[in-house]
C-alpha cells in the first residue's frame, strides 16, 4: 500500500465517539506503530496501529495510545541525502506491506527500507555512496599529510 493513500483519510473510533483525519504515520524500526491524527478542532491524537483497520473510505480504530520514544514520523516531502551529504531529492512516496515500511521513493527511484535511515531527513546508505565517502576520506587524509 502507498502511504499517500492514508494521508487525509477519515479515521473513526469503533464506537463513533472520536473522529478525525490521518496526518502522519508513526514508525519504529520500519514497523508502523500508529497514526497521528487530528480531530475537527485540530487537536492531535495518536491511534495504535495494532487496533486499526484500513477500509476503502476510512480507517477505524479501537485503541488510542502515545507515540513511542524511538518512533519517527514518516511523511512525504522529507529531504533525502546520501551518507556523503549529496542531496538526492525529497520523499515522493513510501510503500508499506503487512504493517512494515518496505520501500521509499525519491523521484522515480526506489530504495528498500534496509538502505535508508529516517531522522529529520532520510539518509540513503547505498553501497555506491560508501565508495564516494571512502574516497573523500582518503583525499582529506592525503591533504592533511601534504599540508594542503
Amino acid at each position: 500500500m502507498k502511504i499517500s493513500k492514508l494521508y487525509g483519510k477519515k479515521i473513526q473510533s469503533a464506537d463513533g465517539k472520536l473522529s478525525g483525519v490521518v496526518m502522519a504515520i508513526s514508525c519504529n524500526k520500519n514497523v508502523i506503530d500508529g497514526y497521528i491524527c487530528f480531530d475537527q478542532d485540530e487537536k492531535e491524537f495518536f491511534v495504535k496501529a495494532a487496533g486499526a483497520k484500513i477500509l476503502k473510505d476510512k480507517v477505524t480504530f479501537s485503541e488510542l495510545g502515545c507515540e513511542g520514544k524511538n518512533s519517527f514520523r514518516l511523511r512525504l516531502g522529507l529531504p533525502v541525502f546520501t551518507q556523503g551529504g549529496k542531496h538526492l531529492g525529497f520523499v515522493t512516496e513510501c510503500s508499506v506491506t503487512g504493517g512494515k515500511l518496505n520501500a521509499v521513493f525519491i523521484k522515480n527511484k526506489k530504495y528498500s527500507a534496509s538502505q535508508i535511515r529516517i531522522l529529520d531527513a532520510v539518509i540513503v546508505t547505498a553501497p555506491e555512496d560508501k565508495t564516494q565517502a571512502e574516497l573523500a576520506a582518503k583525499n582529506m587524509f592525503i591533504g592533511a599529510l601534504c599540508g594542503s
